[in-house]
């Protein structure tokens, strides 16, 4: 089965980071209810994919339902993330993935993991024509 562990090098937390991946040259796409934003880049890393998970407080007020949130994203990332990365350690390429929550309602675990595996399946198909790579 190998690893399925989502290490704290595999998030962004950079500032810089945060802002190459909003700046131009990055792509996006809605999956109700999650806004995918993802641009490819250089570093020096060993991570073939960094992943900047966000669940704004304006749409989940309490911190409690963020967290909920936010520990099903990391779950079903860390099941679903190998196929991407296997596609994207083959081609030697580097990506920076940001999953944004956009409902006021908490969904399930199940939906949440068919969500992560369709956006994921979307990114790799988005990829096989993209050979863009910023710094």
């Amino acid at each position: 089965m190998g690893n399925q562990r989502f290490y704290k090098t595999e998030r962004i937390k950079s500032k810089l980071m945060i802002d190459n991946l909003f700046t131009k040259g990055a792509e996006s796409f809605t999956n109700y209810p999650i806004r995918v934003v993802y641009k490819p880049m250089k570093t020096t890393g060993k991570e073939s994919v960094k992943i900047l998970l966000s669940v704004p407080k304006k749409r989940i007020k309490h911190a409690v339902g963020r967290n909920r949130v936010k520990r099903l994203f990391r779950e079903s990332y860390r099941l679903n993330k190998k196929e991407l990365i296997e596609q994207l350690e083959q081609k030697e390429n580097k990506l920076m993935v940001g999953l944004i929550y956009l409902s006021s309602n908490i969904i399930e675990f199940e939906e949440m993991n068919r969500k992560i595996k369709e956006i994921l399946t979307q990114i790799k198909t988005n990829l096989t024509g993209d050979e863009k790579v910023s710094n």
